[in-house]
This record gives C-alpha cells, structure tokens and sequence, in this order.
C-alpha cells in the first residue's frame, strides 16, 4: 500500500513538473529585427509630386506624394522615419506604408543636410549645427548647437560613433565630438589650400575625400590628428565619392564628360585603378547600396531628372544596369 502511494505520489509530481515545462516556464519567441523593403526616396523641384518611392530592385515607381517644399538639398532615412531637410524646415516623415506617407514631426529652421542615430538628430542650419532630440517628432526639441564663425558652407554630415564629421566646401573636413549632445565639440580639421571639398566618405578609420582639383583624397582620422595616407589625382576635377570594402567609387570630371572610377584602396599609399565608366555630364552626388552605385545627373535644358544604377557587385566589371527618369529635377535621394 505504501508503496502504491509511493508510486501515486511520483506520477503527480512528474505530472506537475511536465506541466510546468509545457505551460509555467514557455517563453515568448523573440520578436525579429525589423525587415524593411528595398527603396528609393526622391524629392524633386516640383510643385505636385515632389516626394516620390521606387522599388530598389526594380527601378519601378511605387507611389508620389505632395509635402510642403520646393526644395530639399538632403534626406536621412532610418526605420520606419524619413529626415527631409527642406527649404521649409527639417520634415520628419512616416514611411511605414508606400501609398500613404505622413508628416510625423516638423522643426522650423533652415537645414541644408542631415543625419539622425537612436532618436538623436544632426542638422546643418545656416552654417550652424542644430542637435535635436526626435524620439517624439511631434515634440522636437534642441538639446545642442555648434557654431564656428571660422568654418562656413557646411554641406554633408557623417556621424561615426561620437564623431560627427563635416564638408565644408571652404573648409575641408572638420570633426566633431558629439558625446555630450548639448556641448558638440571642436576636435580637428583637414583641409588643402587652394582646394575646395566637393563630398566625402568615411571607411573605417579612414576619410575618403573627393577634394576637387586635388583629386582623391585619403586621411587617417583615428587619432587626434588627421595624417594624409594616400592620394590619387588623373589630373581632374572629382565631384563625389562613396567608399566600402577596400574601394572608392568616385566621379571625375574628365574631358568629355564625368566618368565612375572604381580604385582599389586597400593600400591606400598604391592605389590602383580597378574599373571606369562614362556616366554622361553634370553628376551631382551619388549612394553606394547592396553591390549597387546610384549616382543623380540633372538636365536643366529639358528640366528632367535622371538616376542611373551602376551594377558593382564585380566593381572591376561595373556596368549600368539600369536608371530612373523623373520628370523634374531630383533635389535629393535616399536609398535603403
């Protein structure tokens, strides 16, 4: 009889421990990172549609919309938000859904280009840059400025960790410490006399700069003090340029029009020409995505638009493999 207990005592004990595996301790799966779709941003100069979303893979237009701008220099894109830097102030859209777009926050001010990192937001505003707090975009607010009346025509920002780096066209790069949101701070400048930065890229430890007349540019940022490590220079003009995994994709504006130089930078004291490639003329800034080189060249003549998509996945075997055409000039474009 003990024994009968004995067993009957242990079955309800393992019942109850089974349970509590089954049912007691079940944990919730975890919910997957986000997944967002691949996806052009436009903003043209246009009065209608001047906010217009393509399909990435396809080139295909998906939906336009009308927000209250002109013109929009620049566009941040991060999640589900887009940061549109206008000439009515910085407009913070929800891209949630294509067809059906937003307005989440507004800030008035005059910003000329645009970053954003874990709700914080980085702006270039009549040469001064605004740091703002847009976790609530219907509630933004400032939590810093930096001003310098020594560096002005700030153009593209580049946030590396706590470092906020700068273009200024005058000035060269110019670094910041961002640490303290509501004191930037001052760390260093690298500019050329003589030369005027057009755009730049930040690769690792290095910034790769498209410096004019001056050709390539590459300077060793990881320390206190930035030390040129390697250039390139055929002799003309570079417009733009975008770096990743050893290599710079930059747009020279050679003699019969502007041409896509992929160069190995590796080692950036022997760089080498990898691949060229004639885009046509007037290109004005470009984006480096998923083994795919977008670059924007505008004609003022006919007031059309034109992105072409250069296929890199072999950057020594670059070719275009497709464009978009708009009809109206593209003022900035994203992609994701």
């Amino acid at each position: 009889m003990i024994n009968m207990r004995k067993k009957l005592l242990g079955a309800i004990i393992l019942s109850i421990g089974l349970w509590g595996c089954f049912f007691g301790n079940k944990q919730e799966p975890e919910e997957p990172a986000p997944s967002y779709p691949g996806r052009i941003y436009i903003t043209l100069f246009d009065s209608t549609s001047n906010f217009l979303i393509y399909d990435k893979d396809a080139l295909s237009q998906l939906a336009s919309h009308h927000l209250n701008f002109s013109y929009a220099p620049d566009m941040f894109v991060d999640g589900e938000a887009g940061y549109i830097a206008s000439d009515s102030g910085l407009i913070i859209v929800d891209l949630a859904r294509d067809d059906s777009i937003s307005v989440a926050g507004f800030y008035p001010s005059s910003p000329s280009s645009v970053t954003e990192s874990n709700g914080i937001a980085y702006v270039v505003s009549n040469d001064s840059i605004l740091v703002l707090n847009v976790e609530n975009p219907s509630s933004i607010t400032l939590l810093g400025t930096f001003y310098d009346a020594n560096y002005y025509h700030l153009e593209k920002l580049y946030l590396n960790k706590s470092t906020l780096f700068v273009g200024s066209l005058f000035d060269g790069l110019i670094a910041l410490d961002v640490s303290s949101t509501s004191s930037p701070t001052f760390l260093y400048r690298y500019s050329i006399d003589g030369a005027f930065l057009q755009d730049f890229d930040i690769e690792n430890d290095y910034a790769v700069m498209a410096y004019g007349d001056s050709g390539l540019v590459i300077v060793d940022v990881s320390g206190s003090s930035p030390q040129k490590i390697g250039a390139f220079n055929p002799g003309y003009f570079a417009r733009t340029v975008e770096a990743s995994n050893g290599y710079a994709y930059v747009v020279f504006n050679l003699d019969s029009g502007d041409s896509l130089l992929i160069l190995d930078i590796t080692t950036p004291s022997s760089i080498k020409r990898v691949a060229s490639l004639y885009l046509g003329n007037d290109i004005d800034r470009d984006f480096l995505a998923d083994g795919r080189y977008y670059t924007l060249t505008n004609d003022w003549t006919t007031y059309t638009g034109r992105i072409i998509a250069v296929n890199v996945s072999d950057p020594s075997n670059a070719s275009i493999d497709g464009d978009i055409s708009t009809n109206a000039p593209v003022s900035s474009f994203f992609v994701r």
